[in-house]
C-alpha cells in the first residue's frame, strides 16, 4: 500500500527445521502451505536477511538470487551485563542459589522445549551425582518438555539438579553471573548444517562465564573463541567428561576461558555494531555488498 521496502529476516528456517527435527512430514498439507507462504515472502522481499552463517546456502537454494540475500548474526546488548539487574533476593532462585552456594554451579537458562533436548544435563547429573558430590545443576526456564524432565530427575532420585522457572530478560545477567560453568545443549538436527546463531551462546560469552556446549552444526562459536569444551551431542558421558575438566581447571584458567568469549561477542556480537551492519543491508551500499553478503564467513567476521 505505501511501497514501503520490504526486507525478510529469517532466524529459523520454516519449516524445514520441523520437519528435519520430524516433527512435520514435507509431503504434508501444514509443510507445504509453508512452503508456500516461504517461496511468497522471498520472492517479494527487496532483501532476505539470514542469522545463520551459511543460511545463504538454503534461501540460495529456494531460487533466490544470491544479490538479494545477507548475513547478519544475533548479538548481545552488552551494557546489560555490564550493569546487571538485580534478582529479588526473597525470590525461589535466589533462595536456591543461596542454599548451594558452596556448589560447584552449573546452570543452563533458556527453553526447555524439545529442539533443546535437556535429557542429556539430567543424564549427565545422574553420572556425576556419585563421584562429585561439589557440583550442582541448575535449569533455569520453562517450555513445554520441563514437567518430563522433573519427572525423569525424580525417579532417578537427583538431589544435585534444580529446576527454577523463568527469569526476565534483563535479570539474566545476574542469573549466568551465579555460575562456575554454564551450559549449552541441542538435539541433533540436520538443518543445522546451514549452521547456528544463537542469542543464548551470546549471552553467556557476555557473562564471561566458561562453556561446554554439545551440538553439532557447521560452526561452533565455542571453538571459535576459545572459550570451552565442544562434544558430541546427545552423549551424557562426553558432556560429564567435560564438565569434569573444566571443574578440575585451575580458576585462573577458567576465568581465561571466560574472558576469550567475552572479547568474542564484544568484536563480533555487540548490538550497537550489528545496527550498523543493518543500516547499511537497508541501504543496500554496493561497496559493503560483499561484506554482509555472507559469501565467506571470515569476510563476514573480517
Amino acid at each position: 500500500r505505501y511501497r514501503a521496502s520490504f526486507f525478510f529476516e529469517e532466524r529459523d528456517l520454516w519449516p524445514q527445521v520441523m520437519i528435519d527435527m520430524g516433527k512435520l512430514k514435507a509431503n504434508s498439507i501444514i509443510a507445504k502451505a509453508l512452503y508456500s507462504l516461504e517461496h511468497f515472502l522471498y520472492s517479494r522481499a527487496e532483501g532476505v536477511i539470514v542469522s545463520m552463517p551459511y543460511g545463504k546456502d538454503y534461501v540460495i537454494g529456494k531460487g533466490v538470487e544470491p544479490e538479494k540475500v545477507f548475513w547478519l548474526p544475533n548479538g548481545v546488548e552488552l551494557e546489560r551485563f555490564d550493569n546487571p539487574e538485580p534478582i529479588d533476593t526473597t525470590s525461589e532462585i535466589s533462595l536456591c542459589f543461596e542454599r548451594f552456594r558452596d556448589k560447584f554451579k552449573i546452570i543452563y537458562v533458556g527453553a526447555h522445549g524439545p529442539a533443546n533436548g535437556l535429557e542429556v544435563l539430567v543424564e549427565t547429573a545422574y553420572l556425576l551425582s556419585a563421584s562429585n558430590q561439589e557440583i550442582h545443576f541448575f535449569l533455569v526456564g520453562d517450555g513445554v518438555e520441563k514437567e518430563k524432565l522433573v519427572r525423569i530427575a525424580e525417579e532417578k532420585g537427583l538431589s544435585n539438579i534444580s529446576f527454577l522457572p523463568a527469569v526476565p530478560k534483563s535479570q539474566v545477567p545476574s542469573v549466568l553471573a551465579q555460575a562456575d560453568l554454564v551450559v549449552h545443549v541441542l538435539r541433533k538436527v540436520e538443518t543445522l548444517r546451514y549452521g547456528l546463531s544463537s542469542n543464548k551462546i551470546n549471552e553467556y560469552m557476555a557473562s564471561s562465564k566458561p562453556i561446554v556446549t554439545a551440538i553439532e552444526a557447521s560452526n561452533n562459536p565455542i571453538l571459535e573463541a576459545e572459550c570451552g569444551i565442544a562434544v558430541e551431542p546427545e552423549n551424557p558421558e562426553a558432556l560429564a567428561e567435560a564438565i569434569i575438566e573444566i571443574y578440575e581447571m585451575p580458576e585462573g584458567k577458567r576465568r581465561e576461558l571466560g574472558l576469550n568469549g567475552r572479547r568474542y561477542v564484544e568484536k563480533y556480537h555487540d548490538i550497537r555494531i550489528l545496527a550498523d551492519q543493518l543500516e547499511t543491508i537497508l541501504g543496500w551500499k554496493s561497496d559493503t555488498r560483499s561484506f554482509v553478503s555472507g559469501e565467506a564467513k571470515e569476510s563476514a567476521l573480517g
